[in-house]
C-alpha cells in the first residue's frame, strides 16, 4: 500500500458519487475540478493579494539589494526588516502553500483516475503491491 491510496480511493470515490446523477465520466471530473477550484478560492484570493502587497514593495526590495550588493547578510538583515515593517506581507515562500496544496489534489486525481484505469496498478508511479 502506498500512502497516496487513501487519498486516490477518496477522489476516485467522490468522482463515482458525482458520476451517479450525472453519468458520465468526464464531465464528473470536471465538476469536481470546479468544486476543488472553489474549496480553495480563499487560498487563491490570499495569495494574489499577497502577490499584489509584494508588487508595491519591489521597489524598495530593489534598493536594498543595490546599496548591500556587496554585504550578503547585511541585504538579509534589512530585507527582513522590510518584512517585519510591513506586518501585512507575510515571507513569500507563504504564497507558494496553495499552489502546493492544488497541484496535490490534482496529482491525487490523476492518480485514481490512471490507477484505476489500469490493470496493472502503475497509474501512480509507483510499482504494484
Amino acid at each position: 500500500m502506498h500512502w497516496l491510496d487513501p487519498f486516490v480511493s477518496f477522489i476516485w470515490w467522490v468522482v463515482l458519487a458525482i458520476n451517479k446523477p450525472i453519468g458520465n465520466l468526464g464531465w464528473s471530473m470536471i465538476i469536481l475540478a470546479a468544486l476543488i477550484r472553489l474549496v480553495f478560492w480563499p487560498l487563491n484570493t490570499a495569495q494574489f493579494k499577497a502577490f499584489l502587497k509584494m508588487q508595491k514593495i519591489a521597489p524598495m526590495l530593489k534598493r536594498v539589494q543595490e546599496r548591500y550588493k556587496d554585504d550578503k547578510q547585511k541585504q538579509q538583515q534589512e530585507t527582513m526588516a522590510l518584512y517585519k515593517s510591513r506586518a501585512s506581507i507575510r515571507l513569500p515562500a507563504a504564497g507558494r502553500c496553495s499552489y502546493n496544496i492544488r497541484s496535490s489534489s490534482a496529482s491525487t486525481m490523476w492518480c485514481s483516475i490512471t490507477k484505476r484505469s489500469s490493470k496493472t496498478n502503475r497509474g501512480c508511479g509507483y510499482p504494484a503491491s
